[in-house]
């Protein structure tokens, strides 16, 4: 039998950031538990379930996952504000990307830890896998009708989304927006880092559903994540079962 390891940090640092809160302590710690609960069905059983770590830092939301080796993997929640709209759906979709890490599948890039070799699903992999299984598991336990009539009225989500059904449609809706929004968020935090690099990284068009990096690569990204637009072509192929957008995927 599979073992839970949720470590929680409640450390408050003060600092100037104008962000709003996303989720409160209990409203983090209660996802958190959730997702926790849902690593039984998306983690083989061949594979130990990783831990997960939330440190409660007065910070843009943010996560990475740490490959110390193949039977020590942990995924890490870093903070609790944001600029636009990033709630649970969208915390759980970043939670969704950490994991397609570890159980995306190819292609990889290779992470050279403490046990050189471990395989690492790509920045763009982690996406897919993202909205092509993890979050659909996730949300589709869940009633959806109410973003279906949101789905309904919206011109872009009833070109997106427009399954008769209305759970599923719903489904559909509710991923979008969560895609959209965190595509957003992370053009905003490269956009504000983007002096702080040499040379400075371009965020690129400001997501929407409307749009489409048109980009093509010549060779696969493995290491480097694609545009925040590219990233959202990404995460509503993946919910489409689509192929893999050509502005990282070669």
């Amino acid at each position: 039998m599979k073992h839970f390891n949720l470590i929680i940090f409640f450390i408050l640092w003060t600092s100037g950031s104008h962000a709003k809160l996303c989720l409160n302590q209990s409203e983090i710690k209660e996802t958190l538990m959730e997702f926790q609960h849902d690593l039984l069905d998306l983690i083989p059983q061949n594979m130990p379930l990783p831990s997960l770590v939330y440190r409660d830092l007065d910070l843009d939301v943010s996560g990475y996952t740490d490959f110390n080796d193949a039977k020590n993997i942990s995924i890490h929640l870093l903070g609790h504000k944001c600029k636009n709209k990033f709630f649970k759906d969208e915390i759980r979709l970043l939670l969704c990307h950490e994991l397609g890490h570890i159980v995306g599948g190819e292609p990889f890039m290779f992470f050279r830890g403490v046990t050189s070799g471990i395989a690492v699903s790509a920045e763009g992999q982690a996406d897919y896998y993202a909205t092509s299984i993890c979050l659909p598991h996730i949300l589709g336990k869940e009633d959806n009708s109410s973003f279906a009539m949101i789905a309904k009225n919206n011109a872009e989500l009833s070109l997106l989304c427009p399954q008769e059904d209305v759970q599923k449609r719903g489904l559909c809706a509710r991923i979008a927006e969560a895609s959209l929004q965190f595509a957003i968020y992370n053009h905003q935090a490269i956009q504000e880092s983007a002096n702080e690099t040499i040379p400075p990284k371009d965020p690129g068009v400001l997501p929407d559903l409307s749009k489409h990096d048109s980009n093509v690569v010549e060779s696969t990204l493995l290491r480097a994540y694609p545009s925040p637009l590219c990233r959202l072509d990404t995460l509503i192929a993946g919910f489409n079962k689509q192929s893999r957008p050509s502005c990282w995927f070669k």
